[in-house]
């Protein structure tokens, strides 16, 4: 699905806009390399750019654009605590 939203035509892109990825696949992070607005994070996995805890994200309020975060809720103690860290994160 992320494939598609990225690759095919649509109404949305994500030229220009700041990008926090947790958990990302390898796909992403190749056709993301160079994207300075692209940020992507991890606590475990070697390959994202830093290690982020989810319910800390060491960024100012609405530095983000877009967040992406697949399989990452099922793995954290207090998903409302992410959320609202995400919320927090997020440009309005």
């Amino acid at each position: 699905m992320q494939h598609l939203l990225v690759t095919e035509e649509s109404d949305f892109s994500l030229e220009g806009k700041r990008i926090l990825h947790f958990a990302p696949e390898r796909y992403m992070l190749r056709l993301m390399r160079g994207n300075p607005m692209y940020v992507s994070a991890d606590l475990h996995q070697p390959d994202a750019g830093m290690c982020i805890d989810a319910t800390c994200i060491p960024f100012d309020d609405a530095s983000f654009d877009v967040l992406i975060a697949h399989h990452l809720l099922e793995h954290v103690a207090d998903d409302r605590e992410v959320l609202a860290e995400f919320a927090r994160a997020a440009s309005p």
